[in-house]
């Protein structure tokens, strides 16, 4: 669903047919697009096939990068 296109539509219509519930309808949905496409995207950080039973354990430290422990089963 397009919501950016939705919501210029019934925008539109609504001062057009100075329909205060459309024209509001239509600036909450542009919001919702802006808002969805203004997020950061998700990126891959790390990737490992592990043996089943294996844990791993991501230690945050306020300074410097998250580090990543794998403990395979013995």
């Amino acid at each position: 669903m397009n919501l950016k296109l939705l919501g210029w539509q019934r925008a539109v219509k609504g001062v057009r047919e100075g329909d205060q519930t459309l024209l509001l309808t239509g600036l909450g949905l542009l919001a919702l697009q802006y808002l969805r496409g203004s997020r950061p995207r998700k990126q891959l950080l790390y990737r490992k096939k592990l043996p089943i039973g294996s844990t791993i354990v991501v230690r945050h430290s306020r300074r410097g990068a998250p580090k990543l422990e794998i403990h395979e089963p013995q």
